[in-house]
């Protein structure tokens, strides 16, 4: 049986999760301003409003996870197809391949990512999923398309629809890829995404994953249960 929520509860866990992150969740002003319903009992629906987003935040977060996932997994396997295509299956052994990574003073490197796992693994398929996702990201950059992306892009996406160049499609790539990495970083540090474009984000999902597959895309949309969430928002 649901929880019939008293202001005394509600007190309790606005102060559990703090006021200040509760407060990004407050009523619209509408909810706030609707007149009090004469003979009403307990909270007022405003007062009801920030836990009840709140909720319904922390489930759609959890939605997107899984989708997410399939996304990133098969954003990097194909990636990591088309660098064992020009490198070699011993890749992130490749000095040559090493070199082409981007390796800056301050800030994330590459190089020193795929450098630290070189002696921990001893195997390509073990150091794949330890690559941080702004790696494989960085892999979509023009720095890449000469010796990789030109001759190789359309091959490990094979779905891409006609008409862009090499440059534009792998552009495209990176810069949704990047926009979900940002949106699972949200995600990851339980900050809110209630404002997102959360529909959009689900589509640049399958958009993504369609290019590389077709077969993968069908099941994720029939697995995913972010849709029938978006549709119950407080």
């Amino acid at each position: 049986m649901p929880l019939a929520l008293t202001s005394a509860h509600i007190a309790a866990i606005t102060n559990a999760l703090s006021p200040a992150r509760l407060s990004t969740y407050a009523a619209p002003a509408a909810l706030v301003a609707a007149p009090v319903v004469p003979g009403a009992t307990g909270p007022s629906a405003s007062d009801r409003y920030p836990l009840e987003l709140y909720r319904w935040n922390s489930e759609i977060s959890g939605a997107f996870l899984t989708p997410l996932d399939i996304c990133s997994v098969v954003l990097r396997n194909a990636i990591a197809e088309a660098i064992e295509g020009k490198y070699g299956a011993r890749w992130p052994w490749s000095n040559g391949f090493v070199r082409t990574l981007p390796n800056p003073s301050r800030g994330y490197s590459a190089r020193q990512d795929l450098l630290s796992l070189q002696n921990k693994f001893t195997s390509t398929g073990k150091i794949i999923p330890e690559l941080k996702l702004v790696f494989w990201s960085q892999m979509l950059t023009a720095r890449h398309d000469q010796r990789l992306w030109t001759p190789l892009l359309f091959q490990v996406f094979p779905n891409f629809p006609a008409g862009p160049t090499v440059a534009q499609a792998r552009n495209t790539l990176y810069t949704k890829m990047e926009q979900l990495r940002l949106f699972r970083n949200r995600i990851a540090h339980h900050e809110p995404i209630f404002k997102s474009p959360l529909a959009q984000n689900l589509t640049t999902i399958t958009e993504l994953v369609a290019v590389r597959c077709s077969h993968t895309v069908l099941w994720l949309n029939d697995i995913e249960t972010v849709t029938p969430l978006i549709g119950r928002k407080p």
